[in-house]
């Protein structure tokens, strides 16, 4: 889900489906130990404290951010709980160009349109952004 409105529908799928848990119990009685945040860099800080303040990044979790934020900006006493944090950065379309995978990029694509026809933009109407997560997405999967 990317775009402008990616917070407000995570937002109110989180009210319509009663999912407002602490955060340290939801993730702990999780099966998964990666967290992914696709958040502004103000949002992204304000979810990083909280998850500072329950106890639940590193070691026990990967995070992975889709903003930069300054790690400076928390108390020095953390910064051992912010190591590991996988952070991907927008960059421009020339760079995403080189480095997709357009093979997977294209069947991608042609399963987005024949399952979703109604959302697909039309290829060359897909962010930048969204290509770099695609990319990264793919990178990790390839690590794994």
């Amino acid at each position: 889900m990317f775009g402008s409105n990616g917070a407000k529908v995570i937002t109110n799928t989180f009210l319509n489906n009663e999912i407002q848990d602490n955060l340290q119990t939801r993730l702990i009685q999780s099966s998964s130990r990666i967290v992914v945040i696709l958040a502004e860099s103000s949002h992204t800080r304000l979810i990083l404290q909280e998850a500072l303040d329950s106890d639940v990044l590193g070691p026990k979790f990967t995070w992975i951010l889709s903003s930069s934020i300054s790690l400076t900006s928390f108390n020095s006493i953390f910064y051992s709980k912010l190591i590991g944090m996988l952070i991907i950065e927008q960059v421009t379309g020339a760079i995403i160009s080189e480095s997709v995978n357009t093979t997977l990029l294209n069947t991608a694509y042609q399963i987005w349109k024949e399952y979703e026809p109604e959302s697909f933009p039309g290829s060359m109407n897909v962010s930048n952004y969204a290509l770099y997560t695609f990319d990264v997405t793919y990178s990790l999967i390839q690590s794994l």
